[in-house]
């Protein structure tokens, strides 16, 4: 996924109050119960009347084996203990967690992809877990019951091991100028391996070995990369993958078993609100690539399926444009107060169109699909104000944590069988 800034506080959306699971049929009969009151003085009963819930989500299709869909959950690592969410719960706690699972198979979704983190100091080349007191940036402490709570639930459960600067928790831009590449990646190898050891243990399905590195996917670094990943092999007989944050090509699919790609696409300059045309926008973007055509390349180049992770934000210009400045606080930090639109509308129709084009276009030669995203972190009290720059910033981003209308849109096409299309 696209790894995005953290600053020390975190992010409450408001609750808009979702149900879910069930067979998605409605029980209109309220439970009564009569209480009688023993008191010295004869009363009538008194009836006690609790409103009946109403599951919003239609019953999820079974689909094969072989075919998945993966809710995202933000998890990284654990923030100060002070943090709490709107229930009292600290922000990355099993307690905060189990909700966004539940709530995840009830749309549909057949498991969830736990995005973690190797902090590395890109001054040094060491894993940095301490960088910036009191946010230490060690695996979250409920990790493994949260992992086991899902298994148990009949969900699949993937580990992305993104690596990402120590400080910013963005984007690591390594120089190899103080350190070697050779040391670089023996420190990710003992990160990761000692992640893969216990994740064997608790039979987790898959690892992101790492994803969105640019300046690292190219054929010069590959060595290191299969380093990296023959040694997670030793330990973790799950299946591997390397996500790229564009369409773009990189030797390190060659020794994972997944070509997956983060598709951030730039379809159209102006908003269009027609289905059909948004998902022929895939044939052509505004930078006249043929995206559906690069993607089926792609998977016959490596003979491997993909996972296609739907970069898909609430608020552009056009279709996959992005407003002016709107990625200048994550690189830079500068969390200032800009206005931005949110269009629900297009955003519903574009996330139709990215399952419309897979299932129309490439449902034979891909797997899965992998939707952001569950934020723990985005839970946190200090930021229930809708004017905190950080709101308004993941507001307009992906989230689907309280969003029902696109948990909606989702389960609409999570009830119908993989393939499933609305379009003639």
């Amino acid at each position: 996924m696209v790894l995005k800034k953290l600053s020390a506080s975190l992010l409450l959306v408001i609750l808009t109050g979702c149900g879910g699971g069930g067979d998605g049929t409605a029980d209109t009969s309220p439970n009564v119960a009569t209480v009688q009151l023993t008191t010295s003085t004869q009363v009538a009963p008194v009836t006690v009347v609790t409103p009946a819930v109403v599951n919003p989500f239609q019953t999820p299709a079974k689909l094969q084996h072989d075919k998945y869909r993966l809710a995202i959950i933000d998890y990284r690592f654990d923030p100060p203990a002070s943090n709490k969410d709107i229930n009292g719960n600290h922000t990355t706690s099993f307690e905060a967690v189990k909700p966004m699972i539940d709530k995840s198979k009830a749309i549909g979704f057949t498991g969830i992809l736990l995005t973690l983190q190797i902090p590395v100091n890109i001054k040094t080349g060491l894993v940095a877990y301490y960088d910036q007191p009191p946010n230490v940036k060690t695996l979250p402490k409920d990790l493994w019951k949260v992992v086991e709570y899902a298994k148990n639930n009949d969900m699949q459960v993937w580990l992305a091991l993104g690596m990402v600067d120590s400080i910013t928790d963005g984007w690591a831009p390594i120089k190899f100028d103080k350190f070697s590449e050779q040391f670089l990646f023996n420190n990710l190898i003992e990160a990761e391996k000692s992640i893969a050891i216990t994740a064997q243990k608790y039979k987790v399905d898959g690892i992101y070995v790492g994803g969105c590195s640019w300046g690292l996917e190219s054929q010069e670094h590959v060595h290191y990369w299969k380093q990296l990943i023959d040694q997670v092999k030793t330990v973790f007989t799950g299946k591997l993958a390397y996500n790229t944050c564009i369409i773009t090509d990189t030797p390190i699919w060659n020794y994972v078993d997944y070509v997956s790609i983060f598709l951030v696409s730039s379809l159209s300059k102006t908003p269009v609100y027609d289905l059909r045309t948004i998902v022929g926008l895939y044939n052509k973007t505004v930078h006249g690539i043929d995206e559906v055509a690069a993607l089926q390349q792609l998977h016959k180049k490596y003979g491997k399926k993909l996972i296609l992770f739907a970069g898909i934000k609430k608020a552009d210009t056009g279709v996959g444009i992005d407003p002016p400045g709107f990625w200048d606080m994550m690189f830079t930090g500068a969390w200032e107060q800009k206005s931005v639109n949110v269009d629900q509308r297009m955003y519903l129709l574009k996330t139709q169109a990215f399952i419309e084009m897979i299932h129309r276009s490439l449902p034979d030669i891909t797997d899965g699909m992998a939707f952001n995203e569950f934020a723990p972190w985005l839970e946190e009290v200090s930021f229930t104000k809708p004017n905190n720059p950080v709101y308004i910033y993941y507001c307009c981003s992906w989230n689907l944590t309280h969003d029902l209308d696109v948990q909606k849109t989702l389960n609409y096409y999570f009830s119908k069988p993989w393939g499933h299309t609305t379009l003639q």
